[in-house]
Parts: structure tokens; sequence; C-alpha cells
């Protein structure tokens, strides 16, 4: 991965947005690899890059709340910034196009490689903001929180990743049913 010029370049940028290291682009990186070990330097671009949007334009909560439109936006809106960046810093055109098209598919996935980013962005989700996401029991019901961590959860493409992340989900549920009893 050190000669990946541009996940070099895309890592510098999203960290510079976000005025820090964001671990759940980090660990999303890392589940890319691991998910599978020969992705191309656009998987992880795109897997680094996948949530620039909510650095880059005022956070959305209804984005927690699962509202299809917001997650639509939340997409493309940061595939256009990645793929913007990307050809300001001399990508190919059709790389960066690759790296977009992932991105615009993240949430829902689509393709192989889109299957791959978004159950590595589920399981990062549960390492890294699933126990955050669950404390917030005084700015949504139980419900609402539960059904994002069930869609994060039930979203997964792969068994294996569906094996890695169950341990942690089944975690945070009860992270969330203990959240709930203190109110």
């Amino acid at each position: 991965m050190e000669n990946d010029i541009f996940l070099n370049k895309v890592i510098e940028y999203v960290d510079g947005v976000f005025g820090k290291k964001d671990q759940h682009f980090v660990r999303t990186l890392h589940w890319v690899c691991q998910l599978k070990p020969d992705s191309d330097e656009a998987l992880r671009v795109a897997a680094y890059s996948h949530d620039v949007e909510r650095g880059l334009y005022p956070y959305n909560i209804g984005a927690f709340l699962l509202d299809p439109e917001v997650l639509r936006n939340h997409q493309e809106n940061g595939a256009i910034a990645v793929y913007d960046f990307l050809i300001r810093e001399g990508a190919d055109p059709g790389f960066a196009l690759k790296v977009k098209n992932l991105i615009r598919r993240h949430e829902m996935g689509g393709t192989h490689e889109q299957n791959i980013l978004k159950d590595a962005d589920s399981i990062s989700y549960f390492e890294t903001n699933s126990a955050t996401h669950a404390g917030w029991t005084d700015k949504f019901s139980r419900e609402e929180i539960k059904a994002k961590l069930d869609w994060m959860y039930d979203r997964i493409s792969s068994q294996n990743a569906k094996n890695i992340a169950e341990p942690i989900y089944k975690n945070v549920l009860d992270i969330l049913e203990k959240n709930i009893a203190k109110i």
C-alpha cells in the first residue's frame, strides 16, 4: 500500500477534512484488505474516503435514521467530492470514475466490490461507532437505534463478514438495552 500514490493523497485529504485521523476510515480500509486481499487501489481509496461527505457538509442526523434520501445524497455528494479531488490530483479519469462508482453505492452495495466496501463499512461501524450510537438514548428511541444497528448488520452481504461483525453486533445490542434500562 505504500506505493498507492492516490491512497496516500486521499488519506491526507480526508484526515484534513476531519482535522484528525478517524478510526472508522482506518478500520474500513483494514477490513477491505482483509475481505479482499487482492483489492486494487481504487477500492482502497474508496474505503478510506467513503464517508468524506460527513466532514464536508453539516452532518445530517437524519442519516442515522436511515432516511433513503439522506443516504442517497450522502453517497452521491461523497462520490463527487472524491472524484473531483482525484481529478485535481492528476488521477486517470477511469480510475477516478471507478472510485466514484464504489462510493456512490457504499451504503446499498450492488457489484462484488461495492458489496465488499459495504461489508467493510459495517464491520468498521460496529467496531468504532455502534457503542456511541447505542448511547444516543437521549436523542432517539430504542426502536430507532435498534433499527440502525439491525440495518448495519443485516445489510452485510458475505457470511464471512457477518461472522466477524456478529459478536460486536450482539454486544452493542446488550449495551443498548443497558442504556435503555438506565432511563
